[in-house]
């Protein structure tokens, strides 16, 4: 189980500097953010069918568990530095976008110009997206294996 967390924390941090440099160089737009993120998601599906199974869904969800954790931890370290009532959140949520990059932009645009105090439930649900998309692709690798699709 270590080794699918380590893995599962590696595939992220891969994806996270890929989709960085995409956004650096392209500077997009609402559509092509759309479009980036919906590949950095189908390839952490595609990345979880390449680690080990586990015979039960909760062992493979806790398998991948580390990235939405350290999302957490990430997360309310950003929360807590940021200056209440700031449409943006400033230099205080670079961590936090540098460690999950499509999602914190696609969250941006979600709440398009508005508070960020107000819309944390939503980039909570947010973090959770990287360690559910590679357990889907665990799912996906076990239904298969074990004659279910």
């Amino acid at each position: 189980m270590l080794k699918n967390n380590i893995l599962a924390f590696l595939l992220h941090l891969i994806l996270a500097f890929i989709t960085l440099l995409l956004m650096a160089y392209y500077n997009p737009t609402d559509y092509l953010l759309w479009g980036i993120t919906l590949l950095t998601c189908l390839c952490y599906v595609a990345g979880g069918i390449f680690l080990k199974t586990f015979p039960s869904s909760l062992k493979n969800l806790l398998s991948v568990s580390v990235i939405a954790f350290i999302g957490f931890v990430l997360l309310g370290f950003s929360y807590m530095i940021v200056e209440r009532g700031d449409s943006t959140g400033g230099i205080g949520w670079i961590f936090y976008y540098a460690y999950n990059p499509p999602f914190f932009s696609l969250f941006l645009i979600l709440i398009e110009g508005g508070n960020l105090d107000d819309h944390i439930p939503i980039l909570l649900l947010l973090n959770l997206l990287p360690s559910l998309f590679i357990w889907i692709g665990l799912e996906m690798k076990r239904g298969i294996f074990n004659g279910r699709t």
